[in-house]
């Protein structure tokens, strides 16, 4: 047993070597990045938020009428390539630049401006075309500096779960205080995603929409630890799985023995899981 594992360990070595750094460029696929402020002045590439990190589009998301857009912002993807994407708001009045005392770094770069909506009945509304089609995770962040006791509700079109976000600063994002998490069908490139105030809210405050992050979501068998990638983690949990194991996750092709085959499956699985 202990040959073998010398052997796994010493082929493993050299595949990983050897890995092409191509499969982790090209699994991002349309996993997009959005902050809401002034051109150039987003968070840095290595930022992730509650997503994944990698170039933001920093956009001011100016107000144009849904029926006659007039300002479409081209979006690129995290390793800032071009995708054909695009994207459209209205409803969002203000542009907000905060100093939130409670943040900094990248966070207080992300969360300190906004998109806001100061009527109770008019959202602020953005318009994404030209996806393709698949199953997203989709993170709204909508969380408002200064005011932490405001509240914005977030929807999407066509999905019948809204999400109330705000609270005091957790030291991090935190599903339902900075950001709502949707997971969206999408069937024809499109997605409508709305930020707005909830009955009661204080309008002169309004509701913050500070940005967006999509990510295709993929079935990933090879990532053991759920972590949203395969590594080596994923990797030593093969090796000490290594022989019988009858319905065990490690046991990838199903064959009642984890082995060659199922350590091959993670090796080319190797990268983010999108």
């Amino acid at each position: 047993m202990r040959r073998i594992h010398h052997f796994v360990h010493q082929f493993v070595h050299q595949f990983v070597l050897a890995l092409p750094l191509l499969c982790v460029a090209t699994a991002a696929g349309q996993a997009i990045n959005i902050d809401f402020g002034l051109p150039g002045a987003g968070p840095p590439d290595t930022y992730a938020a509650a997503g994944r990190a990698g170039v933001w589009n920093s956009i001011e998301g100016e107000e144009t009428p849904f029926w006659d857009p007039r300002i479409i912002y081209e979006l690129v993807d995290v390793d800032g390539n071009a995708t054909g994407v695009t994207l459209y708001q209205f409803g969002g009045t203000e542009l907000i630049a905060a100093d939130d005392p409670a943040l900094d770094g990248p966070d207080a770069v992300f969360l300190n401006d906004a998109i806001v909506t100061h009527t109770l009945g008019l959202e602020t509304c953005l318009w994404i075309n030209g996806l393709a089609n698949g199953t997203y995770e989709v993170l709204t962040y909508a969380w408002m500096p200064e005011h932490p006791e405001s509240r914005a509700r977030v929807r999407h079109d066509f999905q019948p779960v809204t999400v109330d976000v705000g609270g005091p600063w957790p030291d991090g994002h935190v599903e339902g205080v900075t950001y709502a998490r949707h997971v969206i069908e999408v069937t024809s490139g499109f997605i409508g995603s709305h930020s707005g105030n909830v009955a009661g809210a204080d309008l002169l405050v309004g509701a913050a929409l500070n940005g967006m992050q999509l990510r295709p979501i993929v079935d990933c068998p090879a990532d053991l630890d759920g972590s949203g990638g395969v590594g080596f983690t994923d990797l030593l949990s093969i090796l000490a799985a290594w022989g019988p194991c009858a319905a065990c996750p490690q046991d990838l092709d199903g064959s009642g023995d984890v082995g060659f085959t199922d350590l091959l499956t993670v090796l080319s699985a190797w990268g983010p899981c999108v």
